[in-house]
């Protein structure tokens, strides 16, 4: 399968973790949510895809909510 960014076929399945930190603000304490999940990389471009996993997907949404219910202004 060809690389959706630079269409070339250099594409490997590797293993990754990834932390998402919501920005802290005033009174504003959400945890980062840890991802160790598989990962599609370009070795070309450096392009990567991978999917967050539905209980991640979940907090991620939860913190969302919260960030816009405080409008917290990220510089």
């Amino acid at each position: 399968m060809s690389c959706k960014n630079c269409a070339a076929n250099c594409q490997h399945d590797v293993l990754g973790e990834l932390t998402i930190a919501f920005p802290h603000g005033e009174n504003l304490n959400l945890p980062p949510i840890h991802i160790s999940q598989g990962a599609l990389v370009c070795a070309a471009c450096g392009y990567a895809e991978f999917v967050v996993p539905t209980a991640e997907l979940e907090k991620l949404r939860e913190g969302m909510q919260v960030l816009n219910s405080k409008s917290v202004t990220v510089n």
